[in-house]
């Protein structure tokens, strides 16, 4: 999920010269997009917490190692802004740029954040929907109503969580990409949990 999202949002938000525009937010979704998905100290940690600082220094390690490439993926773009402009993105000035991100509270950190509040969302009705489906096949209607109604409160609530984030952007197309994706790995999950079982019967 944390991958999908560095790739669809950065896409999208950059569907646009005049996004640029805004150097620091700019900047800062690309060296978000430069980091790794988060991978904490804990198996529940799926998301970057800035005030965890062991977390954020692997986040900026790899920022560092991936920043240039980024910037070198942009350049065809960043380069028909005019030369005042364009040295913001300047892959040469990639140290530098990387400096303006750690010191600006906006664009990383306004990226890392709402991508916790997407994933906690996430988790939350990863959890709610098997909890919905053991209440049996006598409530089978009123269960698959129930789960409708919390996926669509779940993608609304990311949808604003996007529109406040970057009010000029449109972000519309995240909230079906993420069900896809949500979708995609719960059925894996579920997947993998009953070949265990399966494995243990027969053993």
């Amino acid at each position: 999920m944390q991958a999908a999202l560095r790739e669809w949002m950065s896409c999208l938000y950059f569907d646009s010269l005049e996004r640029f525009e805004d150097i620091d937010l700019a900047c800062g979704i690309t060296a978000w997009r430069a980091s790794r998905p988060a991978t904490g100290d804990h198996v529940d940690c799926m998301a970057y917490d800035i005030l965890d600082h062991r977390m954020m220094g692997r986040c900026f390690h790899w920022i560092e190692r991936n920043l240039l490439g980024e910037l070198q993926l942009l350049r065809p773009i960043t380069r028909s802004l005019g030369p005042v402009r364009s040295e913001a993105f300047n892959p040469a000035l990639a140290n530098r740029i990387l400096v303006r991100v750690k010191r600006s509270q906006r664009g990383l950190y306004s990226m890392l954040k709402a991508e916790e509040d997407i994933i906690t969302q996430i988790i939350k009705l990863a959890t709610m929907i098997p909890q919905l489906r053991a209440k049996g096949p006598t409530q089978r209607r009123a269960v698959s109503s129930e789960i409708e109604r919390q996926v669509r409160r779940t993608f609304a609530t990311i949808e604003l969580r996007l529109k406040r984030f970057a009010p000029t952007a449109d972000f519309s197309a995240v909230p079906s990409l993420i069900l896809t994706v949500f979708t995609e790995t719960l059925e894996q999950s579920v997947a993998k949990i009953e070949a265990k079982i399966a494995a243990k019967i027969a053993a």
